[in-house]
């Protein structure tokens, strides 16, 4: 919106004219004066002043400099691993027989991160992993200072620091593994190469190994067998409840 302001003025002029002063008149008369009465002037402004709205702009010399913020937003990716699976049964595809020398292609000596891997791989996460303990441990007397016991449900697998069959004093290493269902169901069916698993009867053992000798229980030891390299027990009803392979650890 405009507005026309209107501005009164008195003026008030008073002019002396000296006359002597520039006609020359030398009777030192004084010069009349002028009056002119006071009058109202009317000044009307002739141009509107806009009021700006918005903040001025910071000038400086002949360059207006504009700062501009940017506000970076840090985005972060989460990656959600998969949840492990556990395999109740090994691959066809993957031979994992309890075997004199190992288990499968895992062989007695191997160093234990390959073979927990290799383990990992075919049978799921362990169920139990001991760490590094006395060999005097819950697992019997091992060989070696230190002994290292890591169970895949039924399987256990051994490690010691040496000496054994498989490996010199100091060098960590796979020297035994044992199959029972003494605290946990037959999850995976490991046989040893020639079929035999837990649950087999004596006749299937004498078929397997012709002549073998079938010790009879006692009174602390229930009836076994050993031969070709494989340990094995059986329950009362004479089924296969245990095996084992490699060296054994002492009570």
């Amino acid at each position: 919106m405009s507005h026309t302001s209107r501005i009164l003025l008195p003026v008030l002029v008073s002019v002396s004219l000296a006359a002597a002063a520039c006609g020359g008149g030398g009777d030192g008369a004084e010069a009349p004066t002028t009056t002119i009465p006071p009058s109202t002037i009317e000044l009307t402004p002739t141009s509107e002043v806009a009021v700006p709205t918005t903040a001025p702009t910071t000038t400086t010399g002949s360059t207006t400099t504009t700062e501009v913020t940017t506000t970076t937003v840090a985005t972060t990716t989460t990656t959600t691993a998969p949840a492990a699976t556990t395999t109740t049964s090994p691959p066809e595809d993957t031979p994992v027989a309890l075997s004199p020398t190992g288990v499968g292609p895992l062989q007695f000596g191997s160093a234990p991160d390959d073979a927990v891997e290799f383990l990992t791989a075919v049978l799921g996460l362990p169920t139990y992993d001991s760490g590094w303990e006395s060999s005097f441990s819950e697992f019997g007397t091992c060989p070696g200072t230190q002994v290292r016991g890591v169970r895949f449900g039924p399987l256990t697998v051994l490690f010691s620091d040496g000496p054994t069959s498989y490996g010199p004093a100091g060098t960590p290493h796979f020297f035994s593994w044992s199959y029972s269902a003494f605290d946990t169901p037959d999850l995976f069916g490991l046989t040893t190469p020639q079929g035999l698993g837990l649950g087999a009867s004596v006749a299937e053992v004498e078929t397997v190994y012709p002549g073998v000798t079938i010790n009879p229980a006692d009174e602390i030891l229930p009836a076994s067998f050993q031969e070709a390299g494989i340990f094995g027990t059986f329950d009362d009803s004479g089924r296969l409840q245990y095996l084992s392979g490699g060296d054994a650890c002492g009570e």
